[in-house]
């Protein structure tokens, strides 16, 4: 199969929690191999696309981006997301076939059978923001005298403790703002993350089967990674199975290896972004 000339555009989202900055040196590895990078720095906090059930105004933010991104480059790019952002990505590739040249998830949940219903009933319930990780979030600290101590604080924290310490320091300082009495405080506001958490979709395999992927889709898995394991991977291998050359893989780290291997991770990118660009 002849390789095509490679168009490199690039839409990367982040993770619940975590804005775009975090993943500076990650993103910076890849413009350095050789492709564009854009990123919206942060869902959830523009009023005008607010957290909702299933998220339908956070796709609309993304599809909004990616538009303007395409428009700017004149290129259709290549989606690549982080579990929040993978799965934005996936509801938009799904909707909106014409912005995404490819599909790149990276830890990204697709709720299916059993669990999607178990899912829906607790939303209805009112249950999802009142339990884990939702109810998490909500308590999460949120203020430091300073950056050193909000590293500090961090780095022996179990979901922290692996962090490569650049990823960790650009956190401290481009997750946290400082505050009038010159104290840091977080920049992701932690009700947004709880409704990011609590209002999770549970309807991507039937907007799926409506509306299926006509892009390549590969997902990327941490073999260490809690979050993948209770879930489950059901619904991400029925996406892989539905096209020829879609793949799925699992590398070293947690649900969070992104952050614990920034380089690894766009190199492992970068031969996907190959892969994708093989295809007739």
């Amino acid at each position: 199969m002849a390789k095509i000339e490679p168009m490199s555009l690039l839409v990367f989202s982040h993770a619940n929690s975590f804005g775009a900055s975090t993943y500076r040196v990650m993103i910076e590895e890849l413009r350095r191999l050789g492709h564009t990078v854009e990123a919206l720095d942060q869902f959830g906090h523009n009023p005008k696309y607010p957290v909702t059930n299933n998220w339908p105004h956070v796709v609309e933010e993304l599809r909004e981006f990616v538009t303007a991104v395409k428009v700017k480059h004149q290129q259709t790019p290549i989606l690549i997301g982080h579990s929040l952002g993978g799965a934005a990505s996936l509801m938009l590739a799904s909707q909106s076939p014409e912005l995404a040249r490819g599909l790149i998830m990276m830890e990204s949940f697709v709720f299916y059978g059993w669990k999607a219903l178990f899912i829906r009933f607790a939303k209805l319930l009112g249950k999802t923001m009142k339990r884990p990780p939702a109810s998490v979030a909500l308590r999460r600290r949120f203020t430091w005298d300073s950056a050193l101590q909000v590293t500090q604080h961090l780095q022996h924290k179990r979901a922290f403790k692996h962090w490569d310490e650049r990823v960790l320091r650009d956190y401290a300082e481009h997750g946290t703002i400082e505050t009038a009495d010159g104290k840091r405080t977080l920049k992701f506001k932690r009700e947004t993350e709880a409704k990011f958490y609590a209002y999770f979709p549970d309807n991507a395999m039937a907007m799926l089967r409506k509306n299926p992927l006509q892009c390549p889709f590969h997902f990327v898995g941490g073999l260490q990674s809690r979050e993948l394991a209770a879930v489950g991977l059901g619904g991400t291998e029925k996406l892989v199975a539905a096209r020829a050359g879609n793949t799925l893989q699992r590398v070293e780290g947690t649900h969070l290896f992104p952050m614990e291997r920034p380089i690894e991770t766009a190199q492992m990118i970068d031969a996907l972004v190959e892969r994708i660009n093989t295809v007739k």
